[in-house]
């Protein structure tokens, strides 16, 4: 089985934005809804333009696709207000601006999830987003993280950059699989 965890979510609001202009090949986001993305962004959230990339591990960018929300971190802002990321988003992509879930609460229901599916678990195989390591060790709850990782069985983790889940790349998300 394979699983993916997403610590973040829609704002409550639910306010979301449309991709008017992009340059793919630089994963470049140049406006939302016709105007300079960084402007959008600190609009929205009152966060000054030049921390919008600071502020990524509290207010990432969400790319819709059906239903899922996948997580696109921004890297870079250029002066001119386009944010640069380390996932394509694509022109007409609808965007949310998220926020920092509960994430103690999403993984004590990632871990029931998988304990329900999968009932002689043998490993687990883990790939973490850096930015979520970074998190987790600035709010001091790595060593937690792993144990309670580890309480499923056989673990096995690493930190990636850029991780991978069916046919999307995610950022700032944990990937899983299980083995029987």
């Amino acid at each position: 089985m394979v699983y993916k965890e997403n610590i973040y979510k829609k704002q409550s609001d639910n306010i979301h934005h449309f991709a008017t202009k992009v340059d793919l090949k630089r994963k470049a986001l140049i406006e939302l809804d016709g105007s300079p993305a960084a402007e959008v962004y600190s609009k929205e959230l009152g966060i000054a333009k030049d921390k919008i990339v600071d502020n990524v591990m509290k207010n990432p960018m969400g790319r819709a696709v059906g239903d899922e929300v996948f997580i696109s971190s921004m890297m870079q802002m250029e002066p001119n207000g386009t944010l640069l990321n380390y996932k394509r988003i694509n022109k007409n992509d609808c965007i949310y601006f998220l926020e920092l879930s509960d994430y103690k609460e999403t993984e004590r229901e990632t871990r029931e999830n998988i304990q329900k599916d999968v009932k002689q678990i043998s490993l687990v195989f883990s790939i973490d987003c850096i930015y979520r390591y970074l998190l987790y060790t600035g709010e001091g709850y790595m060593n937690t993280y792993a144990k309670d990782m580890a309480s499923l069985g056989n673990h096995m983790g690493v930190i990636g950059g850029g991780e991978q889940y069916n046919n999307q790349h995610v950022n700032q998300t944990m990937v899983c699989a299980v083995f029987e």
